[in-house]
């Protein structure tokens, strides 16, 4: 699930995915023309999008300013090994990971515009 971050508070959202190259390589239908900063050619990126659109399709994409929360939940025990990063300008940007034994808060590492970073968790 996905929760956008406002001036009012966090509101539902919605995440989608696009391929993070910017010369649209295959992908023509894509327009990276609102927000390059995530052109980090490296496969599909995952976003909270900033519009408040309801259509199915996005093909402009543009990730929310402010931030949100990305929320995974799964049906049986995963080990998360890493996670990677792009477009991160806040911060206090964390991943939190719930656990029956235990909540783990990690940091999330800046990656400023149009770079990426791998966050290994332990």
């Amino acid at each position: 699930s996905a929760k956008r971050n406002t001036r009012n508070g966090l509101v539902p959202g919605r995440a989608v995915t696009f391929p993070s190259d910017c010369d649209q390589g295959e992908y023509p239908k894509y327009r990276w023309e609102k927000d390059k900063d995530l052109c980090i050619v490296e496969g599909n990126v995952l976003i909270i999008e900033e519009s408040d659109s309801t259509e199915d399709i996005v093909e402009q994409p543009d990730d929310n300013a402010r931030g949100g929360i990305l929320a995974f939940e799964f049906a049986c025990p995963v080990s998360i090994v890493a996670v990677r990063f792009a477009d991160i300008e806040e911060r206090d940007s964390k991943v939190t990971l719930h656990s029956l034994h235990e909540d783990k808060h990690i940091a999330i590492p800046i990656t400023g515009n149009r770079k990426a970073k791998t966050l290994l968790i332990s």
